[in-house]
């Protein structure tokens, strides 16, 4: 249910489909700055209502192995009949992927463990198939044109890792 994360993937391998000049050419202090201010998935302080949720104890490992395991034929639970998913809001630790808390549970309160911060993330399913139709198309695309890429950056490489192309980048304006 992290689909900013995937947004910001997607929108990174495109970059890379776009080829080493492409790269070269992207203002990257500008790209920095507008990706600072997403605020999804990024954790800040929680509300008083969040504060108060309980922090969920960990499944025993085996558990989340086989909650991990099931996630992929349930297609994440996106899948799985509404009635055999719950609306209870569960936690997660802020630096997990709570896979197989993902595949049953609609909502997932990613939390610090020692501080009254986090996120919250609930099920989109309408999202979650666009972004899965994105990432075949991206998928595909690397398949079709890795030879050309892999050509085009083996060529630019010594310009991309010149002392000369760093000063450039990154001197002050």
């Amino acid at each position: 249910m992290r689909y900013a994360s995937v947004e910001y993937m997607i929108r990174g391998v495109r970059a890379y489909l776009a080829g080493p000049e492409a790269l070269m050419a992207t203002d990257h202090s500008a790209l920095h700055d507008e990706l600072r201010k997403v605020t999804e998935e990024k954790p800040g302080p929680l509300s008083h209502e969040l504060s108060a949720v309980a922090i969920t104890k960990p499944r025993p490992k085996i558990i989340r192995l086989i909650g991990f395991a099931l996630a992929i034929p349930l297609v994440g639970g996106y899948i799985l009949p509404k009635i055999l998913r719950r609306d209870v809001l569960k936690t997660a630790p802020i630096d997990s992927r709570a896979v197989g808390l993902a595949t049953r549970y609609n909502r997932i309160l990613y939390r610090h463990d020692r501080l009254p911060e986090g996120f919250l993330v609930e099920r989109d399913s309408r999202r979650f198939f666009s972004l899965l139709r994105e990432v075949a198309v991206v998928t595909k695309d690397i398949a079709f044109n890795y030879g050309r890429l892999k050509r085009e950056y083996k060529a630019a490489y010594p310009t991309l890792v010149s002392d000369a192309s760093w000063h450039a980048r990154f001197a002050t304006k």
